[in-house]
């Protein structure tokens, strides 16, 4: 079992329900996804709220086993040059999950990542952050030991340029949805 990751541009909340949904036609279900709002994180949401949505561009990837994806979450913070993503989220349970500091790639350190959505401010937060950061991250991953045979460095990597793509594409009115 992994992480799903979707991503959307141009969304619109079309239905509140999943009764409303099952009347639909299978046609017109297949254009709308269902979204669920993580209560512990509404802030990120831009507004959004649980619901069937379309959308104008969308993809999804998957973010690796729970286990991989928190190591690619310590690895990103400490490439960022932060103490450890402990240290990032207990600065951030203080400020009520704030990013009173301005520190690179909070929002995405600090959600819980088996559900929620992260809405297109935070994703223009993010993409610039994995814009910026991109070239001297690729040196970094670069250098990374192999991990029992696996390619660690180049599954970073792809993660990476993959959150880079997905938050590129939310920026523009859609979200990054975490399943």
């Amino acid at each position: 079992m992994g992480l799903d990751i979707f991503y959307y541009s141009k969304l619109q909340h079309k239905l509140s329900s999943i009764a409303e949904y099952e009347i639909l036609k299978p046609r017109d279900q297949k254009r709308l996804h269902y979204v669920e709002v993580n209560q512990d994180f509404v802030q990120y949401t831009g507004g959004l709220k649980t619901g069937f949505y379309s959308w104008v561009k969308h993809g999804s990837f998957c973010g690796g086993s729970y286990r991989l994806y928190n190591e690619f979450r310590k690895t990103l913070c400490l490439m960022a040059n932060h103490k450890s993503a402990l240290h990032l989220i207990m600065a951030a349970e203080q400020n009520e999950g704030k990013n009173a500091s301005g520190e690179h790639f909070f929002e995405l350190i600090y959600f819980a990542d088996h559900l929620g959505i992260l809405g297109t401010e935070v994703s223009q937060i993010l993409y610039r952050d994995f814009y910026d950061w991109r070239s001297r991250i690729s040196l970094t991953a670069a250098a990374l030991p192999l991990q029992s045979g696996f390619d660690y460095g180049t599954w970073f990597m792809e993660t990476y340029d993959n959150f880079f793509k997905a938050f590129r594409i939310a920026s523009y009115d859609g979200c990054v949805y975490f399943s």
